[in-house]
């Protein structure tokens, strides 16, 4: 009957004892556990096996049938370490069972006895699963303090693992074989490929399986294993916790700073906001440090990857960091603002504003020191909703004379102030970021004739602007992808002629359709940008302005941009 065991000859119920070393277990007791291995009870498959659930009066374990068999003597051997290991993040292992039974079976139409042999090893049966059933499950993704917690866990079974004497490895370390208890606790588990290394801690072996994607290149390409394998695999493990995947940048393609900032924005979409500064800047901080932990661990070079306990230092490190309220609610690029005098004419310098917190700020910007008062700023103020990016133009009106030296002592300032959710009026905390001014002499470069392409059609352009307006591609290092590139295709569209106004109108429709239709609210404000390098192009062309894109359309589509950018056009969600 399912759930009974039939025990045999003195064969005690081991349930009961899950705490004690692990012993000896006979098939027929397993067998009785499982319901004779039924397809019902499988909970699990791997490399060299398949785990059931064995359950008797109402105690559960994992019971691992292995496929394929292995020598007896390096069985026992490997049951006899397994026996030793003992750590809260390891799975424990209860039993083990070896047996050559022998059995009747057909053969030349005659009944002969023949061996089957059994090798299982049973294990602790923890109900939350494996660790990629939380990865892959993007709806119900846990809180960062509690990803840290597992990562932190890992760390912790992995040192305990490479510390014995010799160092154990896993070498299939992987979502899959990190298991999790009723506390979330991580638990490393499946040592079915595991290994003991030796005094010159490298061999080279051929005849074992793993995972792709988990293995290092020496590996693949040497067949070499070492105690570096386990790093390997444990920071593909980081970096997938954190971007949902294993697409991480190549160490040698992609700069670590600009990968770990683009993960920092991700995670500040993700309702972080739901916390004070202080918390939020400890897990950004944590972020950080295990993003660079992870593409430490996956370099190519396995010397280079860093050994178990320079991890484990690392990961509690960031207590030792400056974690008090910040001393500025946003972050201003660049600083130095440089501006490229010419006689006559109003000269503009870009600057970002971020709002790195949760809550609203609002931002002003002014003067604080100058010769004479020829600054303005587009806009000058406002507020900057969580997490949002906003561009500001500081413009320096029409000099009528340039300075002979074209020395500046001038400093321009941002102060920010912070608008929490329940409070009608800002905080009386202002924070402040000084800049400062730089004049350059103009210079005419010689700009050599346009070469088109071979092979690349003068309008394609235009179908890639089209076709970027239309999605919503993410963000980059804090910046929308699709802005990117509608700029870039803006500035080298070159073709781009005063008479073909279906382009505009293509141009136009896409960016309506996406901010009303689409309800792409979020990219509403570099969709205003966009409207603005429009009409300044379009004041370079010889014709008729009204031709290419007239005042009433102008003004209506800005409008459009304007109530979305309030809140009145559907609800705004701003990057």
């Amino acid at each position: 009957m399912d759930g009974e065991c039939s025990r045999g000859d003195n064969q005690e119920s081991i349930l009961s004892h899950q705490t004690s070393e692990p012993r000896y277990m006979t098939y027929e007791y397993l067998e009785s556990i499982t319901n004779v291995f039924s397809e019902e009870r499988i909970i699990g498959r791997g490399s060299y096996g398949v785990v059931y659930k064995g359950v008797e009066d109402g105690k559960t374990i994992a019971v691992k049938k292995f496929k394929s068999l292995f020598d007896e003597k390096k069985f026992m051997k490997e049951v006899n370490y397994l026996k030793m290991l003992n750590h809260k993040n390891i799975v424990p292992y209860i039993g083990y069972c070896n047996e050559n039974p022998k059995i009747k079976q057909m053969f030349n139409g005659e009944l002969v006895l023949v061996e089957e042999p059994h090798m299982l090893l049973c294990m602790e049966y923890l109900p939350n699963g494996s660790l990629r059933d939380y990865i892959a499950d993007k709806s119900s993704r846990l809180d960062w303090r509690k990803w840290y917690t597992i990562i932190e866990g890992i760390s912790q079974g992995l040192n305990y693992l490479l510390g014995q004497d010799p160092p154990v490895t896993h070498l299939d370390l992987k979502p899959e074989n990190i298991l999790l208890d009723d506390n979330m606790e991580p638990k490393v588990a499946d040592f079915g490929l595991s290994r003991l290394l030796y005094e010159n801690n490298t061999i080279e072996t051929v005849n074992f399986a793993g995972t792709l994607g988990y293995m290092p290149p020496e590996r693949i390409h040497e067949n070499k294993i070492s105690t570096r394998f386990d790093i390997f695999s444990f920071g593909v493990i980081i970096l997938e916790i954190i971007i949902g995947d294993r697409n991480y940048p190549a160490v040698n393609e992609t700069p670590f700073d600009d990968f770990i900032e683009m993960q920092l924005q991700k995670w500040g979409e993700k309702k972080m906001n739901k916390q004070d500064n202080t918390s939020f800047k400890i897990d950004c901080q944590q972020i950080r440090r295990c993003i660079r932990i992870g593409l430490l661990c996956v370099q190519p070079d396995r010397k280079k990857r860093p050994e178990i306990k320079d991890i484990i230092q690392m990961l509690r490190d960031y207590l030792d960091e400056d974690i008090s309220v910040p001393k500025e609610l946003i972050v201003v690029e660049p600083r130095e603002l440089r501006f490229c005098l010419e006689p006559n004419k109003r000269i503009r310098c870009l600057v970002n504003i971020t709002n790195c917190t949760h809550q609203h700020v609002r931002f002003h910007c002014r003067v604080k020191k100058a010769a004479s008062n020829h600054y303005s700023f587009e806009p000058e103020k406002g507020t900057l909703c969580p997490f949002s990016i906003l561009t500001v133009s500081f413009v320096i009106e029409e000099l009528g004379e340039l300075p002979l030296d074209f020395q500046c002592h001038d400093q321009l300032l941002v102060t920010s102030t912070e608008m929490p959710d329940d409070k009608p009026f800002p905080t009386s905390m202002r924070y402040k970021v000084d800049l400062t001014v730089v004049y350059e002499r103009p210079v005419r470069p010689v700009e050599p004739p346009l070469v088109p392409r071979a092979g690349f059609p003068e309008n394609q352009y235009m179908d890639i602007l089209i076709n970027c307006i239309r999605q919503n591609l993410g963000f980059f290092n804090g910046r929308p992808i699709a802005a990117c590139v509608v700029y870039r295709c803006l500035l080298q569209w070159k073709s781009f002629e005063a008479e073909r106004t279906d382009h505009f109108d293509r141009i136009m429709t896409c960016m309506h359709s996406a901010v009303y239709d689409k309800g792409y609210s979020e990219l509403a404000y570099w969709f205003s940008n966009s409207c603005t390098l429009l009409v300044l192009m379009q004041r370079t062309f010889e014709t008729a302005p009204t031709t290419i894109f007239g005042p009433r359309r102008r003004l209506k589509f800005v409008e459009l941009v304007k109530r979305i950018i309030e809140g009145t056009e559907g609800k705004s969600r701003f990057p």
